[in-house]
């Protein structure tokens, strides 16, 4: 510590290792880097400090050298003319056999592992030929007393006569097995750091590839939509273009938050109560486009009896799941059918996911749940995607409580199933109210709080398709002007505006007008961000949303009045 001080009062850089308390009281180690950063007139105005926790390998590097230490030394002699082994007592206990202090080369070759046998003879005949004077080898030897596999290192001299011919190899033996296990766990730390250093390489290109292709897409289309001369055919084939790229794009940055969340142990579970045989039903109603457009058969093949559809879970991890794992069976499925389905068993809900796609060779089936990770190199150059689909499948799933596996062979098609705890909710009420298309009532008045301008334009042409009458605020404030001196039917409330924002306005709204339906639509779209403003708003929608969203979003609050 005094070196360290001394080192940069001389405005020099200082490295080194230190061990440091945490705010709990235990103790860490860490490697370290300060340097003084001088100004102008090279006087000391502050002090930079890189620092990384090294505790896990300073412990692997003390049990080594702890192991270096308790190693027993057994010190031999070996006569070459006599083939006979001299040897001191700890030779018998680290080769497990009674306490003798003769042994003949013949019974101690008889100790070697089998498959090291070749490596010592090329050694020992290296020696009579009189080629090498010194010998430094590790191998393994099977114990007598136990049969087990311990590793040897032997250091020796080979003493010659006046001839210069070997006489006597003189030397020494400990078992360093414990090292020799420090060490594979060292290896195999480097190797997996390498490993995710590899993968995190490769998931870096991979995903600006990913952001790219979507976006070179709705770049590229939105100019083409400029020439005059597009027929209205070609205007819509490059709008869906451009819709489709866009929801894509939307995909890989719901990906990227997702695993965040999740690796930092931020993702939260929020249990609401829902109908899952409608969520199914939704589900398949999503991908059969999709699926039709690839000449799939896209089938619900089993769902929940209607005593017990309605459960109480998180519906949008739930939802997120099967999104990933049919999106996986569309990918890699061009022929044949794609199935989807859920039953109960004891007290669990397991989901299926199955087609009869490429499928997945034997040894990937457990690496592709691990993030960054595909199955092939030629499914990320061929299919694409970012490599972490599964991965939050799986964190969603045990983190839900449940598990997830993989069932699949190469070229016959996959199986993905995963479970979540079973709390089935007993309906008592039927719910026959009709909903009404708003296209066939009387116009409402709709107060839109938007302070983007190209989000409010999609939102006006939306609307005007219902047939709605608009009102526009740009901030909270405005919002409550408008509804205290107008007639408002439904509020669709952006949350992050200038000057007062709209859970603010949303919550004074409610006590003035506590009738009032206020919407929240907005990119405040994280679980924890929801649950956080949810209370303040009757529904809640988040961008990008689609034109149907926000027709069913109007319909429901004219049906209840």
């Amino acid at each position: 510590y005094k070196n360290l001080w001394e080192t940069i009062a001389a405005n020099k850089e200082w490295r080194g290792e230190l061990q440091n308390r945490k705010k709990d009281g235990s103790l860490f180690w860490e490697a370290v880097s300060i340097s003084p950063i001088l100004n102008q007139e090279g006087e000391k105005t502050h002090y930079i400090a890189i620092k990384e926790d090294i505790t896990e390998k300073k412990a692997t590097e003390q049990k080594l050298l702890e192991a270096h230490k308790i190693s027993k030394l057994a010190t031999f002699e070996l006569h070459w003319e006599s083939r006979q082994f001299h040897v001191s007592e700890n030779m018998a206990t680290i080769y497990g056999y009674d306490d003798t202090m003769e042994l003949s080369f013949e019974e101690w070759f008889e100790f070697v592992y089998l498959e090291d046998r070749p490596m010592i003879i090329e050694m020992m005949n290296t020696a009579i030929g009189n080629r090498i004077s010194e010998i430094d080898v590790s191998f393994r030897i099977v114990r007598k007393s136990d049969k087990a596999v311990r590793w040897i290192h032997v250091v020796g001299e080979i003493l010659k006569d006046s001839s210069g011919e070997p006489t006597t190899l003189i030397g020494t033996s400990r078992d360093i097995t414990e090292i020799k296990e420090y060490e594979y766990q060292l290896i195999a730390a480097k190797e997996k750091a390498e490993e995710s250093n590899r993968l995190k390489n490769a998931f870096l290109q991979n995903l600006s590839h990913e952001i790219r292709t979507p976006l070179n897409g709705i770049i590229g289309f939105s100019e083409l939509l400029n020439d005059p001369d597009l027929t209205k055919d070609d205007i819509v084939e490059y709008t869906n273009i451009i819709m489709e790229r866009g929801w894509q794009l939307t995909a890989i940055i719901n990906d990227i938050l997702a695993i965040s969340a999740i690796e930092t142990g931020q993702e939260k579970i929020y249990n609401e109560e829902f109908n899952i045989n409608e969520l199914l039903q939704n589900h398949i109603r999503i991908f059969e486009m999709q699926a039709v457009a690839k000449g799939l058969d896209l089938r619900l093949e089993s769902k929940l009896s209607s005593s017990c559809v309605k459960i109480i879970s998180d519906k949008s991890k739930i939802s997120q799941i099967l999104n990933n794992l049919t999106n996986n069976a569309l990918k890699f499925t061009s022929k044949g059918e794609i199935a989807i389905g859920c039953s109960a068993k004891d007290e669990m809900l397991e989901f299926c996911v199955k087609d009869t796609g490429i499928g997945i060779d034997k040894s990937k089936l457990e690496v592709i749940f691990e993030r960054f990770a595909q199955a092939d190199d030629f499914i990320r150059r061929d299919f694409g995607g970012t490599g972490l689909g599964l991965s939050i499948c799986k964190g969603f799933v045990q983190l839900m409580g449940g598990a997830i596996w993989v069932e699949s062979e190469k070229g016959k098609g996959t199986e993905f199933h995963f479970t979540i705890p079973f709390t089935p909710v007993r309906d008592t009420v039927s719910n026959n109210e009709k909903k009404i298309d708003p296209d066939k009532n009387e116009k409402i008045n709709v107060l839109v709080a938007e302070d983007e301008e190209n989000n409010f334009l999609v939102l006006e042409l939306i609307l005007n398709k219902l047939k709605c009458n608009i009102f526009r605020a740009v901030n909270g404030k405005e919002a409550i002007k408008i509804c205290n001196e107008n007639s408002i039917d439904l509020v669709l409330m952006d949350i992050k505006m200038p000057e007062m924002d709209g859970y603010t306005a949303a919550l004074k709204l409610k006590e003035t007008h506590p009738l009032l339906p206020v919407v929240a639509q907005t990119a405040h779209a994280e679980q924890n961000e929801i649950q956080h403003f949810r209370h303040a708003f009757d529904a809640y929608i988040t961008k990008p949303f689609t034109q149907e969203k926000i027709r069913q979003i109007i319909a429901e609050f004219q049906r209840k009045g």
